[in-house]
């Protein structure tokens, strides 16, 4: 496991550094959770008020509409605070998830850096199967609570992935379109959901704020299940308890 980190990421750091790293950054996130949880609803526990956020969320007919507008959102913020440069006029493109790729409830497709012709970039979004249960449907539909949805085209596409592979595409060299670094890729997206609610967007919404804090919750809890489970013999069922008890799931 060490050996990995180093081929793919340069890095040498002892695993239980990485640790002791990792969980002191979950307990900052748990307290600032729970505080933003407090602003919200006073006195309720975190993981209802979570669940609650959930609860409000576009219609299936509205779910691709509701995510066209809020890029177009995020787009003009970045351009009005001046936060990024975006070095083209090109949009990504809302649609569907086609079948074959309907395990995800949310992705982006980018064309390969050297692609001449088709050079779109799509945001999937799976609605619910209009043949399911009305139960089901809303289970699914609560993923893509507004708060989380605005989170998520934060971290997929302005200024998270999406803007991050624009300027890829430009990069001056061949080697350095081909090669990347997996931390600074996925690094890059989750320091710009904060730094969005940091520079003031929406205003300081706790609703947003507690599904980006969600979010990083969820991405500690990984960094730690992964140490655990490759070198401390944890088991899966181990790590979906952590990540139900830590991350509110």
């Amino acid at each position: 496991f060490r050996r990995m980190l180093w081929i793919g990421e340069m890095v040498d750091i002892p695993l239980n550094q990485l640790l002791e790293i990792g969980e002191t950054e979950l307990d900052c996130l748990r307290t600032e959770f729970i505080a933003t949880a407090g602003q919200i609803a006073p006195g309720r526990p975190s993981a209802e008020v979570m669940k609650e956020l959930a609860t409000d969320h576009p219609s299936a007919d509205q779910l691709i509409p509701a995510t066209r507008s809020m890029l177009e959102d995020l787009r003009q913020f970045i351009l009005d605070r001046e936060l990024v440069t975006i070095p083209s006029d090109e949009r990504i493109l809302v649609e569907e998830t086609p079948a074959f790729l309907r395990w995800a409830f949310a992705m982006v497709d980018s064309a390969g850096v050297f692609e001449p012709k088709g050079t779109e970039t799509y945001f999937y979004v799976t609605p619910p199967e209009p043949n399911w249960p009305p139960e089901k449907q809303e289970e699914w539909l609560s993923s893509f609570g507004y708060s989380s949805l605005r989170d998520v085209c934060i971290q997929e596409a302005w200024p998270g992935h999406y803007l991050h592979y624009l300027h890829y595409r430009q990069a001056p060299t061949t080697v350095a379109k081909v090669f990347g670094a997996y931390s600074f890729w996925e690094g890059w997206a989750t320091y710009v959901e904060q730094m969005m609610l940091d520079e003031g967007y929406s205003e300081g919404d706790p609703r947003l704020r507690l599904a980006q804090l969600a979010e990083a919750l969820l991405r500690c809890c990984r960094f730690i299940v992964a140490i655990k489970m490759h070198s401390q013999n944890w088991t899966v069922e181990q790590a979906t308890r952590f990540i139900m008890d830590n991350a509110y799931m």
